[in-house]
């Protein structure tokens, strides 16, 4: 499960406002600031939630939210990612028996590492962008771009093809099937009822769901590993061990 905490409440303050000419109204105000937190923790395999409102954020505040979750699945093992907030790692948090927390932290450096076992299948020897891009696909229609076959040296990808790597799956036309199938549950399932129903809400639906395929892949594929020169693209590993792959 994932979980975090997010702030809501109200903040007054004063407004400028037209009057007549040479007129200067007084008008009463005070600066208020009110806040609750939200805390809530959600399964991605399932969407089940859980979600308390407590008056601040801090460790006691966190730590009667893991009690509620642990009593409320008892019977499970719940794996919770948190982000590095002081209160997810205080030394005063007392974490339930069937709790285990995961910092954030502690998976992107996970991901570093095995980012770096991936690029030791990159031959030095070659110049960036020296070879092109495998344009293979799944089932003869989803575009498989990314991986990279077992045993297989190639060049490490130049900015020109990270970019058309981005622009190779994001504009394909299968992006087109795949958004307007998942528009299309969101619609049965009244997900994000604040659409409605219909076709416009539907059209809306569908427009949300290519622009955040569009941003998640800009990000991933082409802006991040330009900016930290890394390579996107997905290395498989072919045999071995059940070990060696977690």
């Amino acid at each position: 499960m994932f979980a975090d905490e997010a702030r809501f409440g109200r903040m007054n303050r004063p407004r400028p406002c037209w009057a007549p000419a040479g007129i200067r109204p007084k008008v009463a105000s005070q600066l208020i600031r009110e806040y609750i937190y939200l805390y809530g923790a959600v399964c991605p395999k399932d969407g089940t939630c859980v979600y308390l409102i407590m008056p601040t954020s801090d460790t006691a505040c966190f730590q009667a939210f893991l009690d509620v979750l642990s009593r409320k699945f008892a019977r499970h093992d719940i794996l919770l990612v948190v982000d590095g907030a002081p209160n997810h790692h205080s030394g005063h948090l007392i974490v339930p028996d069937n709790i285990k927390l995961l910092l954030l932290l502690c998976v992107c450096l996970l991901l570093c590492s095995l980012q770096s076992a991936a690029q030791a299948a990159l031959d030095p020897s070659l110049p960036p962008g020296s070879q092109p891009l495998v344009k293979r696909r799944l089932l003869h229609l989803f575009p498989d771009f990314e991986s990279v076959q077992p045993g297989a040296h190639v060049a490490p990808l130049s900015t020109r093809q990270k970019f058309q790597l981005f622009a190779g799956e994001t504009f394909d036309p299968s992006l087109v099937l795949i958004a307007a199938g998942v528009a299309g549950i969101q619609q049965g399932g009244n997900l994000a009822p604040h659409y409605g129903q219909g076709s416009g809400p539907y059209a809306q639906r569908f427009g949300a769901t290519t622009a955040s395929f569009a941003f998640a892949g800009f990000y991933s594929q082409a802006l991040l590993p330009t900016l930290f020169r890394q390579d996107p693209r997905y290395f498989r590993k072919g045999s071995g061990s059940v070990s060696s792959r977690l």
